[in-house]
C-alpha cells in the first residue's frame, strides 16, 4: 500500500514537472530566448570586453556602435559576433580588444566552470551559442547542463529574472535587456597606485598559476576567420596599458602575445593590428592599471579616425 502510494507520487511528480516545463518552454523560453537576434546600426563595430566598454564611446566617433561587455570572455565574443554577422549586412569594420592579459586565463573565469560568475554568463550566453560552429565547447559542467535545461527542455530555473524579458519579448530592446549587448560605461577617477597594480597582476597572472588561456587564443583565431568569411575588415585592437602596470606583466605573456598576434598577421594578410600600448597618454588618463578614464577616452579618438 505504501510503495503503492508512493508509486503514484513519483508518477504524479514527474508528470507535473515535465508539464511545467513543457509549458514554460512554449510560454516562456522560445518567445523570449528562442530566436535572439542583435541588431546593429552603424558600419563599426567595437566588440570584447572591459577595454572597451570603459574605453570607446561613441558619441566621439561617428559610425560606431561598441558592443563590449566587461568580463566577456572571447569565446562568447566569437558566438555574438556569429548572431551578429548571420542578421546584418552593413557591418564594414569589426575592431577587436585584445591585450596581453587576454592571453592569461583570467577570462576563462566567466567560461563553463562551476562557479557564481560562470553560471551567470552560461545562462545569458546560451542562447546564442551556435553548437554548428567551429569552436563550440559542450561540456558537463553544472553551469553548462542547467542553462541547457532550461533553454532546451524549459526548466523554469532563474523564472524571476525571465519577468521583464519576457513582458518585453516583442521589443527591439530585448537583446539589451538578455544582457548581450554592450555600451559604453565610462568609469571616473584615477586608481593608479602599487596596492591596486599589485591587485592586478595577482589577479590576471599571479593566482591563476602564470598558465595561458587557449580557449582565448583559439577564439581570437576564430574571430578573425570568422571576418574574413564574411569579407569584413577586422582590427585587433590592443588599447593603452599603464607604463607601470605594463612593466609588471611577466615577459611570457607578452612574448606569447607577440607571437599569437604575428601568426594572425601572417596567416590572414588583410588583418590590421592597432597597437596603442605605445600611445601618447598621460599617466592621469588611466582608471586603473589598463582602463582608460574619461580623459583617455577623449585623448584615444584620434587612434581610430582612419
Amino acid at each position: 500500500m505504501y510503495k503503492t502510494w508512493l508509486t503514484k507520487l513519483f508518477i504524479f511528480t514527474t508528470l507535473g514537472l515535465v508539464a511545467s516545463s513543457l509549458l514554460y518552454k512554449l510560454i516562456v523560453v522560445n518567445p523570449v530566448y528562442g530566436n535572439v537576434t542583435i541588431k546593429v546600426q552603424s558600419p563599426r563595430v567595437f566588440v570584447g570586453a572591459s577595454h572597451f566598454e570603459v574605453g570607446i564611446n561613441p558619441e566621439l566617433m561617428p559610425g560606431v556602435e561598441n558592443l563590449a561587455i566587461s568580463g566577456e570572455a572571447l569565446y562568447y565574443t566569437y558566438h555574438k559576433l556569429r548572431n551578429v554577422l548571420a542578421s546584418n549586412t552593413n557591418i564594414q569594420h569589426i575592431y577587436l580588444s585584445y591585450s596581453p592579459v587576454h592571453v592569461s586565463p583570467f577570462g576563462d573565469s566567466s567560461l563553463l566552470n562551476d562557479t557564481g560568475l560562470s553560471r551567470e554568463y552560461a545562462f545569458t550566453y546560451y542562447p546564442i551559442l551556435d553548437k554548428s560552429a567551429p569552436l563550440y565547447y559542450s561540456n558537463g559542467s553544472v553551469d553548462y547542463l542547467t542553462a541547457k535545461f532550461k533553454y532546451d527542455y524549459g526548466l523554469p530555473f532563474g523564472f524571476l529574472e525571465d519577468i521583464k524579458p519576457w513582458l518585453n519579448r516583442n521589443s527591439a530592446e530585448l537583446p539589451t535587456l538578455l544582457n548581450i549587448i554592450g555600451e559604453f560605461k565610462p568609469v571616473s577617477g584615477n586608481h593608479v597606485n602599487a596596492q591596486e597594480l599589485q591587485e592586478k597582476y595577482q589577479q590576471y597572472f599571479a593566482d591563476l598559476g602564470y598558465e595561458y588561456s587557449e580557449v582565448a587564443i583559439k577564439s581570437v583565431d576564430a574571430i578573425v576567420a570568422l571576418a574574413e568569411e564574411h569579407d569584413i575588415q577586422i582590427t585587433l585592437v590592443c588599447m593603452p596599458i599603464h607604463p607601470e602596470f605594463y612593466a609588471m606583466i611577466p615577459t611570457q605573456y607578452k612574448m606569447r602575445y607577440e607571437t599569437e598576434v604575428n601568426k594572425l598577421l601572417s596567416r590572414h594578410p588583410a588583418l590590421e593590428f592597432l597597437d596603442l600600448r605605445s600611445w601618447p597618454m598621460p599617466a592621469e588618463n588611466f582608471y586603473d592599471g589598463d582602463h582608460l578614464n574619461p580623459a583617455g577616452v577623449q585623448a584615444i579618438v584620434p587612434a581610430f579616425a582612419n
